[in-house]
């Protein structure tokens, strides 16, 4: 190499400053041959190789090397406020976790706009040792992944099994993703010094880090830009408060504002359930307020084939379903883990007009939900009861529910239309009718087809929760004597059913299973419930009866009425006009 002069040496360090070195960081990008010293003095030559060093080893960071995979980039490219990390274990979670924090704690968030300093980030684990042991260890300490140096550029990078392989052996730890050169130790403290767990993490840039754990009571108090849970956290006041603590600054400094939790279900905590419901929700919209991304152990390259066939091989059935396939745990949570589209579902036909028709209506002016059910004459079917269409009308009223309910039985004769008294019997305060009363009116106006039991009126579904619940169980339990189940369900016609009934759970006290539901998302389910007790019957179809008229309709009317005031809970009256 030529000797180098120091306003050579001087220029270089510039170049190199201005090609590579962001913003507000003194930082070398380019390395060559170490300089010979004649021209400068030793201190010059020393200053220069320790800037060259130094460069050297900011090259070879790990937030600089970091390769995601193709599901970890889904959610480190995500722009929704909530992002959902769910999967498996050694999947990969706490790693895309640990960069996320990193990437916005450092200022260098590759594809959100953040706060470049002065941000402050709240951190949540299961436990101390937790924080110590996982996630500050992966963001302090090297080995958060492997790094390889190239053989044709020579430049150090990502590990990648599928192509080094046969290089394995030659593979290093990767540096810490928060380099020791940004830490403000002065200003950080620590709740254990020899446990190495965090309380308070400043860097140079002025952004805080506070390390919480998900048993204590939650922060409150202070305004925050980004809170990331790791694994499930027991306290179910965190993510509520949490949520208000981001609220404060949801369209400050850039779109900071952000939350992100990665975990695998093992427990299933109602807030991480709810989470998914509503990224499942939003899973087809343009733009989603939350957002969920799955990883599993089978999609990390990192570990090889015959390490997890071993672990899954020392599972359980339930186990395997949580820990490899990132499952919500199924038995202990899922009212309705019976259920299955590939027991339950059937290929798609047309109802004959000989079949026996119910409908089961659960009122809401949130969500209005129907279900149409179809019980084939014996000796047909296997004794089966189909499921066959549905109605699931947001924001619904009387008028848009009968047009709606008049499209789908257009010419069909039903047996019984069936409906939840407790809030079909709710009065309206601005008209004074019963929203029985004003469907009533209203199908007769949209000439729905009056049932053969009910006219244009309804059955009252019974309001047993508990022993509805052990109905339906026994639809979807296989029979056997024919080895099927007594529930089928026609594919491709009723996704909102099937979407509640994967997703219908029971609520959790403390972190303990109850007998009780969560009244959310259950409109079909509850419509499930309606039809399994009522145990519908084979009727062979006959003619509706005439709507009434004059009179007697004035007569039904005043018996209607009397009917309402007698009502007894569990009720099963009949309603005619």
């Amino acid at each position: 190499m030529a000797r180098m002069t120091i306003d050579e040496a001087q220029e270089r360090v510039l170049q190199m400053q201005q090609e590579y070195a962001p913003p507000d960081v003194v930082e070398l990008t380019d390395y060559g041959e170490d300089p010979e010293p004649q021209g400068m003095t030793g201190w010059q030559a020393a200053e220069l190789r320790n800037l060259l060093l130094e460069w050297e080893r900011r090259r070879v960071e790990s937030l600089r090397l970091y390769e995601p995979l193709p599901n970890q980039m889904a959610f480190h490219t995500s722009t929704a406020p909530e992002r959902l990390l769910r999967g498996s274990n050694r999947a990969g979670k706490t790693i895309a976790t640990s960069v996320e924090i990193a990437w916005l704690a450092t200022g260098s968030h590759p594809y959100l706009p953040f706060r470049k300093k002065g941000a402050r980030i709240i951190c949540v684990g299961n436990d101390e040792r937790h924080i110590g042991q996982v996630m500050w260890r992966k963001l302090s300490r090297p080995g958060a992944f492997y790094i390889i140096e190239d053989e044709t550029t020579g430049r150090w990078r990502s590990y990648r099994p599928a192509t080094d392989i046969h290089r394995r052996k030659d593979a290093k730890h990767a540096p810490p993703l928060i380099p020791e050169r940004l830490i403000n130790r002065q200003k950080s403290s620590f709740k254990s010094v020899k446990g190495d767990i965090p309380s308070l993490i400043v860097l140079r840039n002025s952004t805080e880090i506070m390390w919480c754990t998900g048993k204590g009571d939650p922060v409150k108090g202070v305004d925050v830009d980004a809170v990331c849970f790791d694994e499930e956290i027991s306290n179910e006041t965190w993510y509520p408060e949490m949520a208000a603590r981001l609220l404060d600054n949801a369209t400050m400094f850039e779109g900071s504002g952000l939350f992100f939790w990665g975990a695998t279900p093992e427990a299933g905590t109602d807030q991480m359930w709810d989470l998914h419901l509503r990224c499942q929700k939003q899973r087809h919209d343009t733009n989603p307020e939350a957002t969920e991304h799955v990883i599993l152990l089978a999609d990390n390259p990192y570990i090889d084939d015959i390490a997890k066939k071993r672990l899954a091989g020392k599972l359980s059935p339930e186990q395997y379903r949580v820990k490899i396939l990132g499952e919500f745990a199924a038995p202990s949570f899922r009212v309705y883990p019976e259920f299955s589209m590939e027991i339950h579902g059937v290929d798609h036909f047309a109802i004959p007009p000989k079949w026996c028709r119910y409908a089961a209506i659960d009122p809401g002016t949130q969500v209005c939900a129907v279900l149409f059910l179809a019980v084939p004459p014996p000796g047909v079917g296997d004794n089966r009861v189909y499921i066959y269409d549905e109605l699931y009308l947001e924001r619904c009223d009387a008028v848009e529910l009968s047009l709606r309910f008049a499209e789908k039985t257009k010419e069909q004769q039903f047996e019984a239309y069936i409906i939840d008294h407790h809030s079909g019997g709710a009065r309206q305060i601005a008209s004074g009718k019963t929203t029985e009363e004003q469907y009533t009116e209203e199908f007769v106006r949209a000439k729905v087809p009056p049932s053969s039991a009910s006219g244009y009126g309804f059955l009252w579904g019974s309001d047993n929760v508990k022993d509805g619940i052990l109905a339906v169980k026994g639809w979807l339990r296989p029979r056997e004597k024919v080895g099927t189940p007594r529930l089928a369900i026609l594919r491709e016609t009723c996704p909102n059913l099937e979407w509640e009934m994967e997703l219908y759970r029971r609520k959790k006290v403390n972190g303990v299973v109850t007998e009780d539901v969560v009244k959310r998302n259950d409109h079909l389910c509850d419509d499930v419930r309606y039809l399994a007790m009522h145990s519908p019957q084979y009727v062979k179809p006959r003619p509706s009866p005439a709507p009434p008229d004059g009179a007697l309709a004035a007569l039904h009317k005043k018996w209607e009425r009397q009917r309402m005031k007698n009502y007894m809970p569990g009720q099963q009256a009949v309603v005619v006009f």
